[in-house]
């Protein structure tokens, strides 16, 4: 008696042009950092309302359209990095379109003159010193979001992070040593492949300030063991589980600043690596050692941070007889 045949059934396989174009905006999507990826959509979205108003098509862009919504900008005073950015995103939209208006020759001229008027020098953000970080940790309190902040605060300055990185760290990342604490940074802006960097973060000399015992704290006050370290919590003392965002930590920054009396206008999440850079110089640390710290691949950028503070140490004009 012979046995009834088998019957397979034929397995829908994935179009292959589908997976193919999904690999591809996934790629795309990785090849920027996510702030990155968020200021792109939201300079898109100011570029796209600025054509729907002046009735012109967005996409391909006329280079004479570029130049108007440059000139408008530029009329609106914005910022000669902001200006810059948005032609960066749409520089990048158009790729994908393999064309690239903001290569033509007018454009770039157009925006060079920009620069040029409105000045190329970045609004930098204030470093916060020792001294600044002593007194913002005399003003935090024990309650439950001030012992976060206070810990923040001081494993953003110690370990001369930016605010992205600072968001970033897992409980995963962190080993608690005789020593201090080993940090693994995971993903930076300066490390988009994700390849990661350990750094050091040592027992600090006064408990009040220690940025391990701080943080030791703050673990223990919020029961974190996996997961995000600095999460969201309100002043009723509630803790979340997803992880503070890069503006609650500029809000610290900023809210902190002003209990000390100084202007938040003046100050940002940056400022606690500008800070650091900027008194590990003063206190004499080699720029290797603080290269190490930070990260920087150029010794040229973060000498930019130290020579803007040490302007008038040892400066020539006090040394001509005047």
């Amino acid at each position: 008696m012979a046995l009834p045949a088998r019957i397979y059934k034929q397995r829908q396989l994935p179009d292959p042009a589908k997976v193919i174009f999904e690999d591809v905006n996934y790629l795309f999507r990785q090849s920027r950092a996510e702030n990155t990826r968020k200021a792109y959509a939201k300079d898109l979205q100011c570029y796209e309302n600025w054509c729907a108003h002046s009735g012109v098509n967005p996409y391909p862009a006329d280079p004479k359209h570029l130049i108007l919504y440059m000139r408008y900008l530029w009329k609106n005073r914005y910022k000669p990095s902001t200006i810059e950015r948005r032609i960066a995103a749409i520089t990048y939209r158009h790729r994908k379109l393999d064309h690239n208006p903001t290569n033509d020759e007018n454009v770039r001229e157009f925006l060079a003159g920009i620069k040029r008027d409105l000045g190329a020098k970045q609004d930098k953000k204030a470093p916060l010193l020792t001294s600044h970080i002593k007194l913002i940790v005399d003003k935090l309190e024990d309650r439950v979001n001030h012992i976060r902040d206070r810990a923040l605060l001081l494993i953003g300055y110690a370990g001369a992070l930016r605010r992205s990185e600072i968001v970033n760290i897992r409980y995963e990342d962190i080993e608690f040593t005789d020593e201090g604490l080993r940090l693994t940074i995971r993903k930076s802006k300066t490390d988009q492949e994700g390849k990661g960097r350990e750094i050091g973060i040592t027992y600090g000399s006064y408990r009040k300030t220690c940025p391990v015992r701080n943080l030791k704290q703050w673990l223990d006050v919020a029961n974190i063991n996996e997961g995000p370290i600095f999460r969201r919590c309100d002043r009723h003392g509630n803790i979340y589980s997803e992880a503070v965002s890069p503006n609650t930590v500029n809000r610290v920054v900023k809210r902190c600043v002003k209990s000390i009396g100084q202007d938040p206008a003046d100050y940002g999440a940056h400022s606690l690596r500008a800070g650091f850079i900027t008194q590990a110089d003063m206190n004499g640390t080699r720029v290797s050692k603080i290269q190490e710290q930070t990260g920087h691949k150029s010794v040229r950028v973060l000498m930019g941070y130290i020579r803007s503070k040490n302007l008038f140490e040892e400066n020539a004009s006090g040394n001509v007889g005047l």
